[in-house]
């Protein structure tokens, strides 16, 4: 299973209690407020859960990358990235879901 937050103030301060500490990546975003009409939040992948479908990408915490896209589509937000999920998974067994990491895609 994979684990999504959205990007807040309470997100950063209790996850790293030291500004210092935060991903640089997260606390730009965060504090530029690099927020559009395409993207009103930044959708955040928090944890990968340990499970077979999961094998080969780790677990645990993986660096809070960016949800950008599923299957093609632009995140806009916590609910929409649930949306075209469900609706991806309503046609295939499967969604490709693209990620920002703290250094590039």
């Amino acid at each position: 299973g994979l684990v999504f937050t959205k990007l807040s103030t309470d997100l950063l301060e209790q996850s790293w209690e030291r500004p210092s500490d935060r991903p640089p990546h997260l606390a730009d975003l965060y504090y530029r407020g690099a927020i559009s009409p395409e993207r009103v939040e930044y959708v955040v992948l928090w944890s990968i859960l340990s499970d077979d479908a999961n094998a080969g990408h780790g677990s645990g915490y993986v660096g809070s990358p960016i949800v950008d896209c599923v299957n093609g589509e632009r995140v806009m937000d916590l609910a929409d990235l649930v949306e075209k999920v469900e609706a991806g998974l309503q046609k295939e067994q499967f969604v490709t879901i693209d990620f920002t990491m703290s250094i590039g895609p």
